[in-house]
């Protein structure tokens, strides 16, 4: 675990070998302490309120929390699959999040690194 410049971590907050947490702000509902998995990277100014699996990258500026919704893309992160509440996602592994300007929306897709990471997951 590697938390640089970390706060706002709830106590009870479990952050799972190989995390990344950057100037991110981890906050579950009324406090409640969240769970991150293994090799997940929270870049600098995301906001995190959900708990997250394995090999997840939230972007640098990308809020997440139980009433935002997600535009679910391709593997490539070029075509629109669908609109969903991250909420509706249960267990979140193996992607990456951004906040696109154009659509005002966060995206979410699975590239060739994040399947990579939970390939390496599995395998240890």
């Amino acid at each position: 675990m590697s938390v640089v410049v970390g706060r706002g971590v709830p106590l009870g907050t479990f952050l799972g070998r190989g995390t990344e947490v950057y100037g991110t702000i981890l906050q579950g509902i009324d406090d409640t302490p969240l769970s991150m998995g293994r090799n997940c990277r929270l870049e600098t100014g995301s906001v995190v309120g959900v708990s997250l699996g394995d090999a997840v990258v939230v972007v640098e500026g990308c809020t997440l929390k139980n009433s935002t919704s997600v535009l679910i893309r391709g593997s490539d992160g070029g075509a629109i699959l669908k609109l969903v509440s991250v909420k509706d996602l249960g267990l979140i592994e193996g992607v990456t999040f951004w906040f696109d300007k154009g659509t005002n929306h966060v995206n979410m897709s699975s590239f060739p690194r994040n399947r990579s990471l939970l390939e390496e997951i599995e395998g240890a």
